[in-house]
């Protein structure tokens, strides 16, 4: 009635190692990406401060002058 050989238990003995190799080289992966878009940001930054300056995140200043009627 045991159907299962021993190479069906070795292979499945195998697969938490398996996994835990795959689950490893994701975090690299996500880290190393997590790693660019946080350099591409902070390019991305630079360039909006040399394109436009320091002031394009303030509201203009607002100056009215009033001609007498």
């Amino acid at each position: 009635m045991n159907d299962i050989s021993s190479d069906d238990i070795f292979l499945l003995k195998q697969r938490p190692a398996e996994q835990e190799a795959l689950i490893h080289a994701l975090q690299e992966k996500l880290s190393n990406r997590e790693r660019e878009i946080d350099h591409l940001q902070a390019q991305l930054d630079k360039l909006r401060r040399m394109n436009f300056g320091s002031r394009s995140e303030k509201s203009p200043a607002v100056s009215h002058k009033w001609k007498p009627i």
